[in-house]
C-alpha cells in the first residue's frame, strides 16, 4: 500500500495559524473538522500549519503501563484512555493528569513545535472528551510566549456558549458554530492588534479581564457548501490511523446541520438547519481521496445524512453512476421518506451500515 508523504506542514517558522487536535479523540481517521479549516484558510491566502496530537500521542504513548482501581475495574495501559467505555468511569481531569504525568516529554516538545512555527494564532479543536487536555496545553503555551493567541473552536465550545459554561475554557478568544469564515475575519480584523486588544467578529468572542467574555453575535450559517474547499488530508499520515480490524478510512461530509430542533440535543444549537451539497461536488472528493491515498472506505461525519432523502438518493446514484466502488456508512433517523427502494440504491452505491437514532419510544418525551 503506497503511504502518502505529508508536506504542507513542515516547519518554516512563518506561519500565521497552528491548527491542533489533542487527545483524547477518534484514532481510527483524520479529524475531520481541522482538515475543512485548514483549506479554507489556505484558500485564502494563509500559511496554516497542522497537527493531529491526538495520534501522534497515542501511536508513542498507548502501549506505556498506568494503572488506576475504581471498583472491580483497571487500566493497564494507557491507550485505555482513548476508549469511550474506559472514559466513562474514568474522571475527566484525572484522565488529563495521566497523560501529563506519563507523557510529559512528548508534551513538552510538542510544545517547542508548535512554539517554532512561529504561529501568532493557535486554534484547537475542543470536544467534550478532550477540553481539559486543551485548557492545560493552552495554559502552556501562554506561558512560554504570553503573546501568542489561543482561540478554541469546536462542539464544545458551542456547547458551553449555549449552557453559560464559556468561563471554563482557557482561551483567548472562541469561535462558535462554523468555524472557516469566522476564523477568516478574526485573523483579518486583529492581523495588527496587540493580545489585549483583540476585536470579536461575527460568530466569536474575546476574553476580558477575568472571566468573562464579550457579548456573542450570531454569524449566519453557510448556506452554499459546494463553496467550500474539501478537505484534502494532505497534512495527515493517513495511514498513521487505527481502524483494525478495518482497512484504512477517511471521514466524508455530504451535510451538515440536522433537520431537527430536539430539546434534549445540542446538536441543532452547534451544527444549525440541515444543508447538504450537490452529488457532484461531494463525489469530485470521494474520487480524489480514492485516487490519492487508494482508499475506498469513508465514514460519513454527517448528523444525519438522510435529512433530505431526495438529495440522498442522488448522491448514492452518482456514487453507483461513477462506479467508486466504495464502502461507506453513517447516521440517520426514522424518515417516512427512507423507502425500500431507497434502501436498495444505497447498498448498491456501497453503504454498509447505517445507525439510526431512535430518540425515545414515548410520545410524551418526544413532545
Amino acid at each position: 500500500m503506497n503511504r502518502e508523504i505529508v508536506e504542507t506542514s513542515k516547519m518554516g517558522g512563518d506561519y500565521e495559524l497552528a491548527l491542533l487536535m489533542v487527545p483524547p479523540w477518534d484514532i481510527e481517521k483524520p479529524p475531520l473538522n481541522i482538515a475543512f479549516l485548514a483549506e479554507f484558510m489556505r484558500a485564502h491566502g494563509h500559511k496554516v500549519w497542522v497537527k493531529d496530537l491526538n495520534i501522534s500521542f497515542y501511536n508513542e504513548v498507548h502501549s506505556r503501563r498506568w494503572s488506576v482501581q475504581r471498583g472491580q475495574k483497571s487500566v493497564k495501559r494507557l491507550d485505555m484512555l482513548w476508549e469511550m467505555m474506559s472514559q466513562n468511569w474514568i474522571d475527566p481531569v484525572q484522565m488529563t493528569d495521566v497523560f501529563f504525568e506519563h507523557a510529559s516529554d512528548e508534551i513538552e516538545r510538542e510544545v517547542n513545535e508548535i512554539l517554532d512555527t512561529g504561529a501568532r494564532f493557535i486554534g484547537i479543536s475542543v470536544h467534550y472528551r478532550n477540553v481539559f487536555f486543551a485548557n492545560r496545553l493552552a495554559r502552556m503555551i501562554r506561558e512560554r510566549d504570553p503573546e501568542r493567541i489561543v482561540i478554541f473552536g469546536g462542539p464544545e465550545v458551542s456547547a458551553d456558549q449555549r449552557t453559560g459554561k464559556m468561563h471554563e475554557l482557557d482561551a483567548d478568544a472562541l469561535v462558535i458554530g462554523e468555524g472557516e469564515h469566522t476564523l477568516l475575519e478574526f485573523l483579518k480584523a486583529n492581523a495588527n492588534r496587540r493580545k489585549g486588544e483583540l476585536e470579536p467578529v461575527a460568530g466569536s468572542v474575546v476574553r476580558l479581564e477575568g472571566n468573562d467574555f464579550t457579548p456573542y453575535e450570531p454569524r449566519p450559517l453557510i448556506a452554499d457548501l459546494d463553496s467550500l474547499p474539501w478537505p484534502t488530508y494532505s497534512d495527515f499520515d493517513v495511514f498513521s490511523y487505527h481502524p483494525e480490524p478495518m482497512p484504512p478510512r477517511l471521514p466524508f461530509l455530504s451535510s451538515r446541520g440536522c433537520i431537527g430542533k430536539c430539546s434534549f440535543c445540542m446538536d441543532h444549537y452547534i451544527a444549525g438547519r440541515f444543508r447538504h451539497r450537490s452529488p457532484e461536488n461531494a463525489v469530485a472528493e470521494l474520487k480524489h481521496h480514492i485516487e490519492r491515498y487508494k482508499v475506498f472506505d469513508f465514514s460519513f461525519n454527517d448528523l444525519l445524512c438522510n435529512g433530505n432523502p431526495k438529495a440522498l438518493e442522488r448522491l448514492a446514484k452518482k456514487i453507483i453512476d461513477e462506479n467508486l466502488r466504495i464502502n461507506w456508512w453513517s447516521y440517520a433517523m426514522i424518515h417516512k421518506g427512507m423507502t425500500y427502494e431507497l434502501f436498495k440504491t444505497l447498498r448498491r452505491s456501497g453503504c454498509v451500515n447505517i445507525d439510526f437514532g431512535m430518540e425515545a419510544a414515548s410520545n410524551k418525551v418526544l413532545k
